[in-house]
């Protein structure tokens, strides 16, 4: 657990760094996947933690997390809508795309300005140095003959934490059968995110045999991922709809300016749907293999069969 958080702390602090140039959007996303797994290591281990720095902590990482979220999330739309003007030569389409992007990347400028404000307020108030001491601190003093899992209470925590992972999204697989339930569909998706940085956490105490397993979960995470940009992408684009119709009545005086944008808008909304559809297909098919190969009882069959008498923080 140590170990984890000492080397996400390290990689975060580089990542930061990356983070606070706009250009790159590289380092936004790594900054972000660093921050969540320090968010997960923090939930999955507070009762190995420090409580009361811990509280400090999560608080901090967890703002950093949102504000990253929003401009990763403006990142890839303004990606993908790229992608999007390709599937089209009908000028009358890129017209609205191109105003799309337009407002996406104003937003994404402003983003940036949170985005370093958060970062430098947790450089400046010492959070990060704080974690790395009490790290380096307790790694130092387990290092000789001294063990986190050293009964099997301790690691019975472990097995009941995955169990716990797996159960949420077994559970939430249902809304699967259903592909009007979008709301499930979204939670699913962070409780599969969430079980994959678990099992990514605690691997190296079933010497890495839960590989298979991580690969298969990050593919169903993706898989969903898909699916959710695509739900985004109808909310953005009705969103800007409304809002662009009232900016082009106060400009102009009229909407009827408005009427460029139509043919584009419209391509992207019945592209997204259309694509949504199909992604969802292909999450639901996936899942179904992975049931079908039993995927969870084969990782069932490793945390409950495995007791390691020395696994070092």
């Amino acid at each position: 657990m140590c170990d984890y958080l000492d080397d996400h702390l390290d990689r975060l602090a580089e990542h930061m760094k990356t983070a606070k140039l706009a250009s790159d959007t590289e380092g936004v996303h790594q900054c972000r996947v660093a921050s969540r797994r320090l968010r997960t290591a923090f939930n999955l281990g507070e009762d190995y933690l420090p409580e009361k720095q811990l509280k400090k902590w999560n608080r901090e990482i967890t703002q950093l997390t949102s504000e990253l979220g929003l401009a990763r999330d403006k990142d890839v739309q303004i990606e993908q809508l790229k992608h999007f003007s390709g599937l089209t030569s009908d000028d009358r389409c890129q017209e609205g795309v191109n105003q799309l992007k337009l407002r996406l990347i104003q937003r994404r400028e402003k983003l940036q300005k949170r985005v370093d404000n958060v970062i430098d307020h947790i450089v400046d108030s010492g959070y990060m140095q704080d974690m790395k001491r009490w790290t380096r601190k307790t790694i130092k003093a387990r290092r000789v003959d001294q063990y986190v899992f050293d009964s099997k209470k301790e690691f019975k925590l472990v097995q009941s934490l995955v169990a716990d992972k797996v159960n949420r999204v077994r559970k939430l697989a249902e809304s699967l059968k259903d592909e009007s339930r979008v709301s499930e569909h979204h939670k699913m998706r962070i409780a599969t995110k969430h079980l994959r940085y678990g099992l990514e956490l605690f691997n190296p105490l079933f010497q890495q045999q839960l590989d298979p397993m991580i690969k298969k979960v990050k593919k169903f995470q993706t898989l969903l991922g898909d699916v959710h940009d695509s739900d985004n992408w109808v909310l953005i684009i009705d969103k800007f709809k409304v809002k662009e119709l009232k900016r082009t009545e106060t400009y102009f005086g009229s909407i009827h300016y408005f009427d460029r944008y139509k043919a584009g808008i419209q391509f992207l909304r019945e592209h997204s749907i259309e694509k949504r559809k199909i992604d969802f297909c292909r999450s639901r098919e996936f899942y179904e293999e992975c049931e079908a190969g039993k995927i969870w009882q084969s990782l069932n069959d490793i945390i409950q069969s495995h007791h390691p008498k020395m696994v070092k923080s």
